[in-house]
C-alpha cells in the first residue's frame, strides 16, 4: 500500500511543489550530513523537517540528522502537510503532529492529507471532510473523495467523478469516469476512455482527445496519444510535438523525456520550447527539484544541475525521492544516508541598484521598498510621478505594468502585430507594449475583447502577469521558501492561485502579517518596484 500511495504522493508533490531554480549551485554546496548507515527498507522524502522511513513493516519519521523522532510503529504513514500526517495502525487511520502526538484519533477507515485546511476521511463507507481540529466541516455521501487544491476537491459516486467546493457544494457535476485535481486553473478529466481538461467552472477547455492524463505545471501539460508523448499549453495548442516515448511534467523550466523503451531507452531534458537542454544519455532521470535532478547511468544514481553539470557523483544505488527543503535520503550498499544542499533557502545574489543618488524625497533608505525603487528607476523601468516624487503608495494601471515589462524586454518592434483589444487605441504611449504583452501570452485581457488599460492592476493580476513572464523566459528564479498558502488563499481567483503560490515560494511575493495576500487590493508602485527587483535582478 505504501509504495502505491508514495507514487501518488510524488506526483502530487512534483505538481504542487516543483521548486524552481536556475542553478547557481556548486558541487561543494551538496554535503553528506549522514553517512550511509541508516538501516531502513523504504524511505520517503523530507517535508516540514521530517522524512517517513520503514523497517520490518513499520513506519515512522526521522529528522534531517537521521534521528528517529517518531517511533516506527505504524503500518502506513503519509508525509506531513500543514503540520499533520495521516497514519494507520490496527486497521484505522488518524493524524499525528510533528511531535508524534495523535491529534486526531485513529477512528477512520481512510484518510487523505490536509490541503487548504481540510482533509478527506472515510468512516462507515462514506467520506467527509474535517478541519485540523478533527471537526467535521463537510458531510458527504460519496464513495470516494480527494484533497482540496485551488478551492476544489474531486469526489466520486456511482462510478462518476465531479468536484465540490469548500462548502461541500457540487460545482462541477459528477459526469466523468476519472478526475485529477486542479492545478493552474485546470483539471484533467476522463470520459469514454479519453482525457481532456476542464476549468473551475466545468467548461471543457481542452477536448477529451488524449489517451493519458494531462497534469498542468508551469503552463504546459504532458499528454499522450497513439503511444507518443508531448506537451500542450492551456489553450490546447501543441507546444512540443508528441514524439517521445515518455514525457514527465515541467519543473523549473525543464522536463524529463525518454526516447526508446522503458528497459533500453535513454532519458534527458527539454526546455519549454522543445529544445533538448540536457542530452538523452541517461538510463533513468527524475524531475528537477530545488535546482537538482537525480539521473542514472551504468546502474548508479547521482544529481545534476539545470545545466547538466554533475553535482553529486553517480555512486548511489537508487533514488526514489528528490531534494525537498534542502535534503534527500540517498542509499548506498543497502543503507541510507542524507545529503544536504547547503545553498537551499539562501536568497539569490541580486544586482545592486545602479542609482548613486536618490532623487525622490518620499523614498527613504530605511523603507522596505527603497532598493526596489532604486533598481526600477536606475534601470529605466519606472519613473517618478514628478521630478522629486515617486508616490510609492499610488496604484499602477494595467497599461503601466505592461509598459514597464516591455521596457525590460528592450521594447521589441511590434509594429506588424495586430492589436487584439478594442479599448486600446492606436498611437497611445502604451499601445505597442500591450500588443507585445498580448503576443507573448503575458496578458489576455478580460475575455470580451477588452484590456482595461486604465484599470488599476490588482495583486493577483500582477502575480499572473509576472508568472506568465517567467514562462517565456530562459531562467526561473529559485525557490527560497517551502510550499505555503495564505490565510486568504481561497479568495484568490482561480486563474491566479498557481501564480501566487509559485511567486511566494520564490520570495517575490510576501504576505502582510495578519492580512494575508489581499489579492483584490491594488498593487502599489512600491510593491511593484520591490517585486520587479526581486525577480528581474535574479534573472538578468
Amino acid at each position: 500500500m505504501k509504495r502505491a500511495f508514495f507514487a501518488m504522493s510524488v506526483i502530487l508533490c512534483l505538481v504542487l511543489l516543483c521548486p524552481a531554480g536556475a542553478s547557481a549551485l556548486q558541487p561543494e554546496d551538496i554535503v553528506v550530513v549522514v553517512e550511509p548507515s541508516l538501516e531502513f527498507v523504504q524511505t520517503g522524502f523530507f517535508r516540514e523537517g521530517l522524512a517517513d522511513v520503514q523497517k520490518d513493516g513499520k513506519w515512522g519519521f526521522i529528522d534531517t540528522g537521521g534521528k528517529i523522532v517518531i517511533p516506527l510503529e505504524y503500518v502506513y504513514v503519509d508525509h506531513f502537510c500543514e503540520g499533520l500526517a495521516s497514519v494507520a495502525k490496527n486497521g484505522k487511520m488518524g493524524f499525528i503532529d510533528t511531535a508524534g502526538e495523535v491529534v486526531i484519533p485513529l477512528d477512520y477507515d481512510g484518510a487523505w492529507r490536509f490541503r487548504e485546511g481540510l482533509a478527506a476521511v472515510k468512516k462507515d463507507g462514506k467520506w467527509e471532510f474535517i478541519d485540523t481540529t478533527g471537526k467535521i466541516v463537510i458531510t458527504l455521501d460519496y464513495d470516494e473523495a480527494r484533497w482540496f487544491h485551488e478551492g476544489l476537491a474531486a469526489v466520486k459516486k456511482d462510478s462518476k467523478w465531479g468536484f465540490i467546493d469548500t462548502n461541500g457544494k457540487i460545482v462541477i457535476p459528477l459526469n466523468y469516469d476519472e478526475a485529477q485535481g486542479f492545478n493552474e486553473g485546470l483539471a484533467a478529466v476522463k470520459k469514454d476512455g479519453k482525457w481532456g481538461c476542464i476549468d473551475a467552472n466545468g467548461k471543457i477547455v481542452i477536448p477529451l482527445d488524449y489517451d493519458s492524463a494531462l497534469l498542468f505545471n508551469e503552463g504546459l501539460a504532458n499528454v499522450q496519444k497513439d503511444g507518443k508523448w508531448g506537451y500542450i499549453d492551456a489553450h490546447g495548442k501543441t507546444a512540443v510535438p508528441l514524439e517521445y516515448d515518455f514525457a514527465d511534467r515541467f519543473c523549473e523550466g525543464l522536463a524529463t523525456v525518454r526516447s526508446g523503451s522503458f528497459e533500453e531507452g535513454k532519458y534527458g531534458y527539454i526546455d519549454v520550447t522543445g529544445k533538448i537542454a540536457i542530452p538523452l544519455e541517461y538510463d533513468g532521470a527524475l524531475s528537477f527539484s530545488e535546482g537538482l535532478a537525480a539521473v542514472k547511468k551504468d546502474g548508479k544514481w547521482g544529481f545534476i544541475d539545470t545545466g547538466g553539470k554533475i553535482m553529486v557523483p553517480l555512486e548511489y544505488d537508487e533514488f526514489i525521492s528528490f531534494f525537498n527543503e534542502g535534503y534527500v535520503l540517498a542509499p548506498k550498499d543497502g543503507r541510507w544516508g542524507i545529503l544536504h544542499n547547503t545553498a537551499y533557502g539562501k536568497p539569490a545574489t541580486v544586482t545592486p541598484p545602479t542609482v548613486t543618488q536618490n532623487p525622490f524625497s518620499d523614498v527613504q533608505p530605511n523603507t522596505w521598498y527603497f532598493d526596489g525603487v532604486m533598481y526600477a528607476y536606475g534601470h529605466g523601468l519606472m519613473n517618478g510621478t514628478s521630478a522629486d516624487k515617486f508616490s510609492p503608495e499610488d496604484s499602477l494601471t494595467r497599461a503601466m505594468i505592461v509598459t514597464i515589462l516591455c521596457r525590460q524586454a528592450k521594447e521589441p518592434d511590434v509594429s506588424a502585430l495586430i492589436n487584439p483589444f478594442s479599448d486600446v487605441p492606436a498611437g497611445t504611449w502604451y499601445t505597442e507594449a500591450v500588443k507585445w504583452a498580448a503576443e507573448n501570452g503575458i496578458v489576455s485581457g478580460y475575455g470580451n475583447g477588452k484590456f482595461g488599460p486604465n484599470d488599476a492592476v490588482t495583486k493577483e493580476q500582477l502575480a499572473a502577469i509576472l508568472y506568465r513572464l517567467q514562462q517565456r523566459g530562459e531562467i526561473i528564479p529559485p525557490d527560497i521558501l517551502m510550499d505555503r498558502e495564505y490565510p486568504d488563499f481561497n479568495s484568490i481567483s482561480d486563474y491566479a492561485k498557481g501564480a501566487v503560490t509559485k511567486l511566494t515560494m520564490q520570495g517575490i511575493f510576501r504576505d502582510i502579517p495578519g492580512v494575508g495576500f489581499n489579492p483584490k487590493a491594488n498593487a502599489t508602485r512600491a510593491e511593484v518596484a520591490a517585486m520587479l527587483y526581486r525577480y528581474l535582478s535574479v534573472v538578468k
